[in-house]
């Protein structure tokens, strides 16, 4: 089986993540590759509110092996869709 590419990796590391925590992917905030396979961090969809800007976002860490296989994930943190994330222009 050949490696999977950038995008496949990525769109693998949301499907995964998606199927495993039941919540929906809003945003891919970075990838990068090491030893031990390709990191992804992940924004998702922990809690829809009325207005949006009230939506509570959770970042995600996955690690997915070059195989396309889940490795590891863990939640980092979480905000409300309106708040902005150090280092963002805001």
């Amino acid at each position: 089986m050949s490696p999977m590419t950038f995008p496949g990796i990525v769109v693998q590391a949301k499907k995964l993540l998606g199927e495993l925590t039941g919540l929906k992917p809003v945003e891919v905030t970075g990838v990068s590759r090491d030893d031990q396979g390709w990191h992804v961090r992940i924004e998702m969809l922990e809690f829809p509110k009325i207005p949006p800007s009230a939506d509570v976002i959770a970042e995600y860490d996955v690690l997915v092996g070059g195989d396309g296989s889940l490795v590891s994930f863990q939640r980092k943190r979480s905000r409300l869709r309106a708040e902005t994330v150090a280092g963002e222009a805001g």
